[in-house]
């Protein structure tokens, strides 16, 4: 007979937990949440570590939230300051060997969730499941190794190569032994059996903003200019993003009188970025909290997103087009591929193709008000079901 409530461990690392309030939940927070809904009973274990801040969070070890609803066990580790490093292996080695001894001591698991990556702490997760035959669903969310070795020189390559291989292994036995793998796309990872798969958008619950968390420079941007905003809100890396194509349309956008662009954030490329669109009607800030993200939001006109087309992007619909579509904002990308066909099928933005495509879309855009006929396209009952946040996590839930 079927276990109505179940006692659920959840591995994700890298991503804000319930203690982290001023950043955007992601995957673990919202599952977690939505776990405790059903009843279930959730242990969390993740890194003490904090990703998205390169630093260490200042929390016991082992403590509750929300009425002891959801256990938190955070494992140390040495941390890292680049997202693709030596230093991050390393992070991972001694983040799976701390791993390893905390489930010696874990029982009454009925169900385990595994983020992916890290790699080898994924490998032992698998390993402990199998061992104590517990079944555990794969929430495949970044193309490692693969994106470990991508756009490094040859002799990188073949220093690393060993480590690749491993890696490959790891990951194999990983997704072969679950019952099911969760991924962001149809097309995210090859050669896994249909029945396995579950496409789950990385979707937020969207929330009433809180007017006292809000920084009084943003409050006064969104309330007491004209000129309709073109953001972005994320961290500025140069392999990721290519800013510097507003530069060759930098006269039209310095004239322009209906719109400008502001960037919300930090990263290792923001300076370079700042020096080389130092010029009027583009503003650059820093990291919004939650608060300020569903403020900014909800006060826009558009998304401006020049993701560059890298192979994982390609498969994949990144977080910041899921976040457009929830706040029903008209995209501007240059990303091909998934995102592409969903912007298409749809009619909700603009995939150009140069910076004269660019210039050419804004112009219309803005000049024939295009907004509002992309706003009505996003009453089609498809868009909403499709990247509705309770339906897309019920696709997960349905499987426990």
């Amino acid at each position: 007979m079927r276990k109505l409530f179940k006692n659920i461990l959840i591995f994700q690392s890298g991503e804000p937990t319930h203690f982290d309030k001023l950043h955007k939940p992601m995957r673990l927070v919202n599952l977690a949440n939505s776990l405790i809904g059903k009843g279930h009973k959730v242990k969390v274990i993740t890194s003490l570590f904090f990703h998205q801040e390169k630093k260490f969070r200042t929390v016991d070890q082992s403590c509750f939230y929300n009425n002891d609803q959801i256990e938190y066990n955070f494992i140390k580790s040495p941390g890292y300051k680049k997202n693709i490093s030596i230093t991050r292996i390393i992070d991972h080695f001694f983040l799976a060997y701390n791993l390893s001894k905390k489930l010696k001591k874990l029982k009454n698991i009925d169900l385990a969730i595994v983020g992916f990556p890290p790699i080898e702490t994924s490998y032992v997760l698998a390993r402990w499941c199998k061992k104590m035959k517990i079944p555990y669903i794969v929430d495949f969310k970044d193309l490692w190794p693969e994106l470990f070795i991508n756009n490094k020189n040859f002799f990188f390559k073949i220093l690393i190569y060993p480590y690749y291989l491993l890696s490959s292994y790891l990951r194999n036995y990983v997704l072969m032994n679950s019952t099911h793998v969760s991924m962001i796309s149809e097309n995210f990872i090859q050669n896994i059996p249909h029945k396995k798969k579950i496409v789950c958008y990385l979707t937020k619950k969207k929330t009433q903003n809180q007017i006292i968390h809000i920084n009084k420079k943003i409050k006064d941007i969104f309330l007491n200019t004209k000129k309709k905003k073109i953001i972005f809100i994320g961290n500025f890396m140069e392999d990721a993003y290519d800013f510097a194509i507003l530069n060759k349309i930098k006269k039209y956008i310095i004239g322009s009188k209906k719109f400008e662009f502001h960037f919300f954030g930090e990263g290792p490329s923001k300076i370079k970025f700042m020096k080389i669109l130092n010029f009027e009607n583009i503003f650059f800030h820093g990291r919004a909290n939650s608060h300020e993200f569903d403020f900014i939001l909800n006060k826009s006109s558009a998304v401006f997103l020049p993701i560059k087309n890298r192979f994982d992007y390609l498969r994949s619909v990144p977080n910041k087009v899921i976040d457009a579509i929830q706040y029903k904002l008209p995209i501007f990308t240059s990303l091909k591929g998934d995102t592409e066909k969903i912007i298409n099928k749809y009619n909700i933005g603009y995939v150009y193709s140069n910076h004269e495509d660019l210039k050419y879309k804004l112009e219309k855009f803005f000049e024939y008000e295009f907004f509002i006929k992309i706003s009505d396209n996003y009453n089609n009952k498809d868009i909403k079901s499709e990247f509705d946040h309770d339906l897309n996590y019920r696709k997960l839930l349905d499987k426990i």
